[in-house]
């Protein structure tokens, strides 16, 4: 009887001994070796499950406010650039990066890729609502002045600070601007010094010594 008791006990502790992971997935990480001592809470394996993988973008708040769950989006991965994996967007962080001014933005892939590495940096392109039919500008032209974005308008070959409203910009660098100035205005691209308003200025077609 004290023989099949030890074997019972013995049989309690091995249980006790099971790690049972709560998912499916692949053992990404061993933290301890076989023989090592480890106290209660300490974690021993890192397991992911690939169908819960999601890409962690990271969006400019200035941009940020009209991405929405369910938009669709293009994920393009550093080891295979030349291909395009679609995505969608399963949630928007409530808390935000307020030192880098962003807002985490969590992208789920459509299919998981088969060459897909932990950690490897992605590019996300976001499909927001449709953009008004709105001007659109270098984002060097945009400036901003006492905490408003604007432009140096020209006018009788001088200039004044012109307030406008921004919309979103692009990656080819192109900032929208959605009011403030109207058909025919002309604005200063780029100065080699500081402006002041009421300052005069000569527009030229190209920057001398400036590589085309």
């Amino acid at each position: 009887m004290r023989a099949l008791a030890d074997v019972a006990g013995v049989g309690k502790l091995r249980a006790q001994a099971l790690l049972a992971s709560p998912v499916d997935g692949i053992v990404s990480a061993r933290l301890f070796e076989p023989g090592s001592t480890i106290v209660a809470g300490q974690a021993v394996l890192q397991v992911i499950n690939p169908a819960s993988l999601w890409v962690r973008a990271r969006i400019d708040q200035g941009q940020a406010g009209g991405v929405r769950v369910g938009q669709s989006a293009e994920i393009v991965l550093r080891s295979d650039a030349k291909r395009v994996y679609p995505g969608e967007v399963q949630r928007v962080d409530w808390l935000s990066d307020s030192v880098a001014e962003e807002r985490i933005v969590n992208v789920a892939f459509a299919a998981i890729p088969d060459a897909l590495s932990i950690g490897e940096l992605v590019e996300v392109t976001i499909g927001t609502a449709e953009l008004p039919d709105a001007p659109w500008l270098p984002a060097a032209a945009v400036k901003r002045v006492d905490r408003q974005d604007g432009v140096w308008r020209i006018k009788d070959g001088r200039v004044a600070f012109h307030p406008v409203e921004v919309g979103i910009s692009t990656l080819d660098g192109r900032s929208q601007i959605l009011a403030g100035l109207a058909a025919g205005d002309e604005v200063v691209v780029h100065s080699e010094q500081a402006l002041q308003p009421d300052a005069k200025v000569r527009v030229v077609a190209a920057i001398v010594g400036a590589r085309r």
